[in-house]
């Protein structure tokens, strides 16, 4: 099992699920201010990306680990953000505290398994990792379902009724910002 795990945007997506001017649409709003809405579709993203463990439109990302799996990756290694598109390099510090990249002929990546997850191949070998740092391991990998289009609908209407009850409830009251997430999270687990 690992101790620890640190993930991290490398690539950031180039489009969102929805436009502020969509958005716009759907609020009622004459005259946007585009900033404002964006700012408010990114706050749903990270939420709903955050809670059920999905990249909605296509990013890197680098999940990093402090140390192998004690097994060894008997077992295979489960990817926190799905769903994954490749895999990119996975790469390790040496015990000489040098950056070295894992050959691919060393694992096999499972991509049509949700999570995705990572294993030894039969005939690899693992790297000799740096015990005594951090992030000593780290996978790199896009995911997300592709362009704005490609979003399933139902985080893109998580997105609309987080955006439409935030907008609605500026600032948020702690609590209430804390339930409607868990509400809405519930409503997007499937897809």
């Amino acid at each position: 099992m690992l101790d620890h795990y640190s993930l991290s945007v490398s690539v950031a997506p180039t489009a969102r699920p929805i436009s502020a001017a969509d958005l716009a649409t759907e609020l009622s709003i004459d005259s946007a201010d585009d900033d404002k809405l964006e700012a408010l579709i990114d706050e749903a993203t990270r939420h709903l990306e955050w809670a059920c463990g999905r990249a909605l439109c296509t990013q890197t990302i680098q999940e990093a680990y402090d140390r192998l799996p004690q097994d060894n990756l008997a077992r295979p290694l489960r990817l926190h953000r799905g769903p994954v598109q490749s895999v990119t390099s996975i790469t390790y510090t040496d015990t000489a505290g040098s950056s070295q990249t894992w050959a691919s002929t060393n694992y096999t990546a499972d991509l049509a398994s949700d999570p995705a997850r990572i294993g030894l191949d039969p005939d690899g070998t693992l790297p000799t990792v740096e015990t005594n740092d951090l992030a000593v391991f780290t996978v790199t990998y896009v995911a997300g379902y592709g362009g704005a289009a490609d979003v399933p609908a139902p985080a893109k209407e998580f997105i609309y009724t987080y955006c439409r009850w935030r907008y609605e409830r500026r600032p948020p009251d702690e609590n209430e910002r804390r339930h409607m997430l868990s509400c809405l999270a519930a409503m997007t687990v499937d897809f």
